[in-house]
Order: C-alpha cells, then structure tokens, then sequence
C-alpha cells in the first residue's frame, strides 16, 4: 500500500519527461543516446558517437566540450530534451575515505568540513557529492566525488540556452551495466543496482549494429535511465541548478481540487441543512398562520361577547330603573274600584304617574284614592282636580278626575 502511494505521488507531482539524453564523456569520446519514454517499454531513438581532438589545452576543456555538445545539438535537433551527463575519471576526482559512524546532517557537516583534505581542488571551485558504500560498528566507508565548477556551470549554460532540463551530473565509473539478452527489437539489461530494464530499438536504426555495439552503448543508456531507476547514486549538479522535478502547477491542481472537494462538501452540508431549516421554517409558518386565525377567531368572539354583555348590562339597569307597563296596568286595574275606569295613563318627565278617569259618584272615586295611597307601589298620591260633568250616555252627571303618584 505504501509503495502504491510513493507511485502516484510520483505521478501526479513528479515532472515525467518523455525524451531524455544520455551522455557520457570519456577520455577520446563523447557517447549520446536519445531514449523516448512515452511508452510503456522505452525506445532507443538515436545512438551518437563524437571524437573528441586530442589536441587542446586543459584550460580550454570546457570550452571544447560546449563546442562539441553545441553542434551536435543542432545537427541532430536535440534541443529541448531532458539530458542526464556522465563524466570518466580524467574529469572527475573521486576517493573512499572512512568517517566514524554518523548519520544525516551530522555526516553531511563531517564530510563538509574534510572534504577539502581528499579533494584536489582549491576551495570554491569544485562541486562535490558523497555516497555511503558501507557500514560497519566502528566506522563508514563513504564514497567522494568532486567536478571542476568551471565545467559544470559551462556545460549547464549550454543546456540552459538550448531549453534542455539538465537532470544530473553522474561519476562514469560508477556505470556497470550488464548485457543480458538480446531479441528482433531490443534488448535487455542490468544495472549494477540488479534492475532488469528492457528497452527497444527504434525501427529506424540498425539493430544488429547496436546490439552487435551494446557494450559501448549501456553506460549511456543506463545515464539516460538515471531518473527512473529507483536508487541512490551521486550527482554532482547543485540542488540549485537542478531542473524542477516537482510540477508546481500539478501540486497547485491538487491543492486546488482538494479545496475544491472540501468546499463543494461544506457547500452541500450547507444547502441541505438550509433546506431543512426552510422546510421546518414553513412548517412554522402554516402553525403561526393557524394560530393567528385562532386568536383572530378568539378576539372576535370576545369582541361579540363583550358587546352582548354591555346590551345585557343596559337592559338589567333599564330593568332596574324601569316598571314593566304590562306589570303595572295589571296592578292598577287590580286597585281600580266599581263605579271607577281610567281613561288615560302616562309618565311625566319627573318620573311621576298621572291617572285621568271617570266615577259615576264620589263614593266611587274616594274608595279608588284611598286604595291608591294604600297601595305598596306608589307614593305621595294626590288628587289633583275633580269635577261633574253631564255624560248623555249615562243621562246623569258623573266626576271627571286626574291623580299623580310616584312610584317607591
């Protein structure tokens, strides 16, 4: 599982290049082979030899170097390749020496501060690298090698101006690749890591010649495979010139698709729990709703009531106040005598009762005035006039009279 995921954080946010140049500088040659690893099997593109004049001043090493790599580059069309450089031990120092056993930066400040005992360069004009060969109880047997800065940062300018990643700077002799088996379209080999990498040959090129020739070929094929072998080895390029294996805007994409994830998560936790949240929102509405009606329906029927008990109170205190007509023309026709009728019956406005009638004698009508000032409902009766007047229906005179009282 571990391993699966150092492979596609390789592939993801490790920059792959499809073409890269193997070159290996030896002491009369310069080797170049051209691999193409867009397939699943690498292809041998190109297979190049270069002599190198043995005629030159070791000042000027650099520079016939540059001169060389330059026309080939644009002969062949190289430019924009990915290169991985390999040089042989006429430019190259290297020596084991033995450090008590340190690890990780307290070995890396040891070498640091000796280096310059093994190395026979002035100071500030080499590049160096190291490699642990091996460990023992009491010591390690490190692995130094040092280039010229000079050849190094020419070399590197020259690949700059030609658009080619410069991979690594690799120590020749440590190339021992082994020549396995070979078939119609390629071959395979082995590193001295024992990784068996099988490569083909492109149909354009003379197979038979190449792998009649392989012998001279494997040092710079297993330079162009520097990248993709999984191993440690020295590389002399300064961690500051070395082309950027990191694809940035990979790592950009990721970072960008990962926020991308956790906010289109946190957008849809959050359009759910806002869905809910309207939903219980309408809920509440429709329950105000019927409540408002309820309490609407409610303050009308207290409103009614109200108004029904304040006619009721009116009614009770006009009840109160009042005499029912119909109660008291029963009780005065129970205290009228024979001989006596009413004639008229009203209400003045000082609340007193007047009482117009008719007698046939005064016998009649002081029988009548003195039950009335008996009575339990009136008061303070008086007669207030009485007189005979001739009636033709009775063809005798009877006594015309008027009463007030006031009730108790």
């Amino acid at each position: 599982m571990h391993k699966n995921i150092k492979v596609w954080q390789k592939k993801i946010f490790t920059k792959t290049y499809e073409i890269v140049l193997g070159i290996v500088i030896e002491e009369h040659v310069i080797q170049i082979v051209k691999v193409d690893y867009s397939g699943k099997i690498p292809i041998l593109l190109r297979s190049l030899e270069i002599d190198i004049p043995q005629i030159y001043e070791e000042a000027s090493l650099a520079l016939l170097y540059k001169a060389l790599l330059q026309k080939i580059i644009d002969v062949e069309g190289l430019a924009k390749c990915a290169v991985v450089v390999a040089f042989s031990a006429k430019d190259i120092f290297s020596c084991l020496v033995d450090f008590p056993v340190l690890e990780g930066a307290a070995l890396r400040e040891a070498i640091k501060w000796d280096v310059e005992k093994y190395i026979p360069f002035l100071a500030g004009e080499y590049y160096y690298d190291f490699q642990v060969i091996e460990k023992k109880e009491t010591k390690i047997a490190v692995h130094i090698a040092a280039v010229d800065k000079v050849l190094l940062n020419t070399l590197a300018i020259l690949f700059k101006a030609n658009s080619m990643p410069l991979l690594g700077i690799l120590e020749a002799a440590t190339l021992q690749a082994e020549f396995i088996e070979e078939n119609e379209i390629g071959f395979v080999w082995q590193v001295h890591a024992a990784v068996e990498q099988t490569i083909n040959i492109s149909p354009s090129l003379d197979t038979q010649s190449i792998l009649s020739q392989h012998d001279r070929l494997l040092p710079a094929i297993e330079t162009a495979f520097y990248k993709k072998l999984d191993r440690k080895q020295i590389n002399l390029l300064p961690f500051e010139q070395c082309a950027d294996e990191v694809v940035l805007y990979r790592l950009f994409v990721g970072i960008l698709i990962l926020l991308s994830c956790c906010f289109s998560s946190w957008y849809g936790y959050t359009c759910v729990k806002i869905y809910n949240m309207e939903q219980q929102l309408a809920k509440n509405d429709v329950a105000l709703k019927l409540l408002d009606e309820s309490i609407s329906r409610r303050d009308k029927l207290a409103e009614t009531k109200q108004k029904i008990d304040d006619k009721n109170s009116i009614l009770i205190n006009l009840s109160n106040q009042k005499i029912s007509w119909y109660a008291m023309m029963v009780h005065l026709g129970n205290l009228v005598v024979d001989d006596v009728w009413l004639t008229e019956v009203y209400l003045s406005d000082k609340n007193e009762l007047s009482l117009q009638g008719k007698s046939l004698d005064y016998q009649g009508l002081a029988s009548f005035v003195k039950k009335f000032e008996k009575d339990t409902l009136f008061s303070e009766a008086a007669l207030i006039n009485s007189k005979n007047i001739r009636d033709e229906s009775f063809t005798k005179d009877i006594t015309v009279f008027e009463i007030t009282a006031k009730f108790k």
